[in-house]
């Protein structure tokens, strides 16, 4: 079929010699012109300018998947555990001991043997930490030459972040040698360095959605259906109009549906209760998105696929039908790279649904205090850990001896998630933090864990320079 059939198939006369001059995504197009250029009847050159416009000077729609998890079937046992606690201590030592805070760096063999020297740095994993009855704290450090007990007293400039330490995470210490206690002085985290503020010409726009929960009786149709109708520019005000037509990329950051069997009683809670006819309602969605918009999709916990992290993509018999042309499927987590251009890297994407949240949100003092309405903290929290979930009880792992999927092994732009209901935004060190609220209305769950969930507040980020709108589809 040539490329002038193919629009009098969609009811497009074409101008001569458009389509010798037309090179790109046919079906993107054709959903540009259905979508942003209604009442259109001829494909000309002001409509291919337009396209070429959205498109903005080279900036086209592309996804690169930078870091992705795939099944494997290796069989796991002790010795998978250490490598794999041995590869992320190996690499974020390896980052914390070039860092100028930390003053000679020595194993902690080596500590009883230092002569005349009171003063020295270690790295090493928190294996344990407890407060003594005198409101002061003990750390247990190992690294693999040894353990060794650390005092961290109410008096050390240390005091204020011992509470932000976790079981299992790898952290610095300057430490300070009195008689036989060693003393904290300083807490290092691996952290993230401060990140260039990126920026381009593109004026388009990213959208993140999380949790619809879709076979629910608690998804709220509705509300979905409008963003749907927005993203087709058939919904909204004017402006908000005008912002959905500037829409490249939809992100989904997990529980795409309810499942089933969850947890003890769902099924009392479901509508559909088939997993095949929930994928199948998702697909009913996903197939009204313009097809110019690329979709991400990524799992959560509720999902047909593994509890244990990483996730892999949602690519089984489940989920057949969300194999679309503009979909593509990531693990949980993932990095995407997206909107590259002629001089533009494009923006890194950190895609984590965040089931280890319920973990630090209940073992974290600050974390606790704010509760499941401020979720860009716990976000801000595991950037500065260098790892979504440091904690070995914090959420399910399956091990990998040659990597650790769940290390922020590469600084993102944007860092996306959803798993607590609730939009949260912030910027930590340049990096664009983002929570993706949910479309399913509170359960009595939710209300038991103190979860507060604001459904439908759907942030759009500008691809120009990553400022973020939230748009309300509950109202």
């Amino acid at each position: 079929m040539t490329l002038v059939d193919r629009f009098k198939d969609e009811g497009y006369l074409v101008s001569p010699g458009i389509a010798g001059s037309f090179k790109g995504d046919v079906d993107g197009f054709i959903s540009f012109v259905k979508h942003h250029q209604p009442g259109i009847n001829v494909i000309d050159k002001g409509v291919l300018d337009a396209f070429n416009s959205f498109l903005k000077g080279g900036f086209s729609s592309n996804v690169r998947v930078l870091c992705n998890y795939e099944l494997d079937n290796v069989s796991r046992d002790l010795s998978t555990w250490l490598g794999f606690y041995n590869k992320r201590y190996d690499l974020l030592s390896s980052s914390l001991s070039k860092r100028g805070e930390l003053k000679s760096v020595v194993s902690i063999n080596r500590v009883d043997r230092l002569i005349n020297r009171n003063e020295f740095s270690l790295v090493g994993l928190v294996s344990d930490l407890r407060e003594t009855n005198s409101g002061n704290f003990i750390i247990e450090l190992e690294d693999p030459s040894g353990t060794i007990t650390l005092l961290v007293s109410k008096s050390s400039p240390a005091f204020g972040l011992v509470r932000e330490l976790v079981p299992d995470e790898v952290i610095g210490v300057n430490v300070r040698k009195n008689g036989r206690w060693n003393f904290v002085d300083t807490i290092i985290f691996p952290e993230v360095p401060v990140s260039d503020n990126k920026s381009c010409d593109d004026d388009s726009t990213a959208v993140f959605i999380s949790d619809t929960h879709i076979g629910s009786k608690d998804f709220l149709p509705d509300e979905f259906q409008r963003f749907i109708d927005w993203l087709n520019g058939e919904w909204g005000s004017k402006a908000e109009k005008q912002l959905a037509s500037k829409v490249k990329y939809l992100f989904f950051a997990g529980d795409l549906v309810d499942g089933v069997g969850i947890y003890p009683g769902q099924e009392d809670e479901l509508v559909i209760k088939d997993v095949n006819k929930q994928y199948e309602a998702v697909a009913g969605y996903l197939k009204q998105v313009p097809e110019h918009i690329k979709v991400i999709l990524s799992p959560g916990n509720h999902d047909a696929c593994r509890l244990s992290l990483p996730q892999p993509p949602l690519s089984n018999e489940f989920t057949k039908p969300l194999s679309l042309p503009n979909v593509t499927f990531v693990s949980n987590p993932a990095v995407v790279n997206i909107n590259s251009g002629p001089g533009f890297p494009g923006y890194d994407v950190l895609v984590y649904h965040g089931n280890s949240f319920d973990y630090y949100l209940s073992n974290v003092p600050r974390l606790r205090e704010a509760g499941y309405d401020r979720p860009e903290l716990i976000m801000e929290f595991l950037l500065r850990k260098r790892h979504l979930s440091p904690s070995h009880s914090a959420s399910l792992i399956a091990p990998s001896i040659n990597d650790d999927f769940l290390l922020i092994n590469k600084v993102p732009d944007v860092f996306i998630s959803g798993h607590v209901h609730h939009s949260g935004y912030g910027v930590y060190k340049g990096v664009s933090l983002l929570n993706c609220s949910c479309f399913q209305a509170p359960t009595d769950f939710m209300k038991r864990l103190g979860m507060h969930p604001k459904p439908g507040k759907i942030p759009v980020m500008s691809l120009k320079n990553k400022k973020v709108k939230i748009i309300d589809f509950e109202s």
